[in-house]
């Protein structure tokens, strides 16, 4: 496909029923498709431009090594960190 200044392509990405990725473009010809059988998802090095920060995925929690890195796994992780958050936050009275 060759595009020129102006042109527009659309397309539409969604997950099917077995969790690949689909893309289907407005225009068929538009399009090459690639069909993914393993969804990868990974958490990525988060970068702080305004002060140089750089932020890894976690490796450990608690000082127990993460087997599971996955972004569902570090949310439920996340979650319990806020859940005990508010919680010493009542304690207190806050």
């Amino acid at each position: 496909m060759t595009l020129k200044p102006g042109d527009t392509v659309g397309f539409n990405v969604r997950l099917d029923a077995f969790g690949r990725v689909k893309i289907d473009a407005h225009n068929p010809k538009d399009l090459i498709v690639k069909n993914y059988d393993t969804p990868d998802i990974a958490l990525v090095t988060v970068k702080d431009p305004r002060f140089s920060d750089v932020f890894h995925p976690p490796c450990f929690h608690k000082d127990n090594k993460l087997d599971d890195q996955s972004p569902a796994k570090i949310g439920e992780l996340f979650i319990e960190y806020l859940e005990l958050l508010i919680n010493n936050a009542r304690l207190a009275g806050v």
